[in-house]
């Protein structure tokens, strides 16, 4: 008699991301008769083996091997077929997916790629004349998802949806606190879209401006990369003349976003780019635009640390931001204080260029009076 209990056992403990101690302790059993039937040395009694069929969600058939080949055959070809009529795009595919997820999802409703099919073929072609009753099959597919798949990307597909059909502020805030760092940008995209798609304008405005904020550091970040890449070959590196002009551009940027002069924290940023520039002409030998920058770089620095606590914007394109200081600054409050940048170049021989010089010495003087 060969039985494939043991291999389907472990198989689904596997897929749950179970340890046989954890099964174990469910069915009441010790973890070395779990290894027992996993190695094919010993068989669950009777009355176990539907408890265990139970707990993993399939059929007694499918738990003894009967048929977990045709099985897997059966869903691959829905999950083929759903994906051809995906690439279609039109109302009759719309429905035809619909069919084909609610009669797959009746076959295998433990198979978690058909519960992220058919809930995903319920939020894309969503019936506004029975969207209540959809909207509840939504919940409930995700609800199922979220409490018991352990797939990340069904779980954030699933959470994404709950967002999509929450009612309340309140429900919104807790499913994108839920979204993880790789929906980061789609966590405020879905923050907009709702509030403009409920008709709460402001909301959406002000959604809009903190993802522009957003993509504004971002944008700072691959600009970052473009200079310095640490494993980029050195043919293809910028050169310390075109580092200071990408430096210029950025700080160019910040200053035509920022029309009013109300900086806030990008006030940091544009000294920390002509400090740059400081080194880079220090290196190229060019000690007068050195000081130049020197100098431009330890205005915006003072400008930053003299911040109040909050200010509000008022340039046209964060003009429904505040800047709250403390909220900025904890991971990185020591990096940003004008001490640390006294550290630095304290620490930094290249600026032994310009130290006696008069304008680096008043310069320098100021940040020190604010330590």
């Amino acid at each position: 008699m060969n039985l494939k209990i043991g291999d389907n056992i472990k198989y689904y403990r596997s897929k749950r991301g179970m340890t046989q101690e954890e099964l174990a302790d469910f069915l009441g059993v010790s973890f070395q008769s779990i290894s027992k039937w996993e190695r094919g040395l010993a068989y669950p009694d009777i009355e176990t083996i539907p408890m265990i069929a139970n707990y993993f969600e399939i059929s007694i058939d499918e738990l003894m091997g009967n048929s977990r080949v045709r099985t897997e055959e059966k869903i691959s070809e829905y999950l083929q077929e759903y994906n051809r009529l995906a690439l279609i795009c039109t109302d009759e595919s719309d429905r035809e997916k619909n069919v084909l997820a609610k009669k797959a999802y009746a076959e295998f409703p433990y198979d978690w790629r058909i519960i992220d099919m058919y809930r995903n073929s319920l939020v894309c072609g969503c019936d506004e004349k029975n969207f209540i009753d959809t909207k509840l099959t939504i919940r409930f597919l995700c609800e199922k998802i979220i409490s018991g798949c352990t797939n990340d990307l069904f779980r954030q597909r699933a959470i994404s949806s709950m967002l999509a059909i929450s009612e309340t502020l309140d429900e919104e805030e807790k499913w994108l606190e839920m979204l993880n760092d790789d929906f980061c940008l789609l966590r405020g995209e879905c923050r907009e879209d709702i509030a403009f798609d409920r008709g709460r304008f402001s909301y959406g405005l002000k959604f809009c401006q903190e993802n522009l904020s957003e993509y504004l550091s971002w944008f700072l970040m691959k600009i970052d990369t473009l200079e310095y890449g640490a494993d980029v070959p050195d043919d293809m590196k910028m050169s310390a003349e075109q580092k200071i002009a990408v430096n210029n551009k950025v700080i160019d940027i910040l200053k035509i976003i920022f029309e009013c002069g109300d900086y806030g924290e990008w006030s940091w940023n544009i000294a920390c780019k002509y400090e740059e520039n400081v080194r880079l002409w220090l290196y190229l030998n060019k000690t007068d635009e050195a000081l130049d920058c020197f100098e431009k770089s330890v205005e915006f620095w003072l400008k930053y640390d003299e911040l109040p606590e909050k200010i509000s914007y008022t340039s046209l394109l964060f003009n429904r931001l505040e800047f709250i200081k403390n909220d900025s600054e904890s991971a990185d409050a020591d990096f940003k204080n004008p001490a640390n940048y006294i550290e630095r170049i304290n620490s930094m021989s290249i600026y032994d260029k310009i130290r006696n010089e008069s304008r680096f010495i008043v310069c320098f003087d100021r940040l020190k009076h604010k330590e």
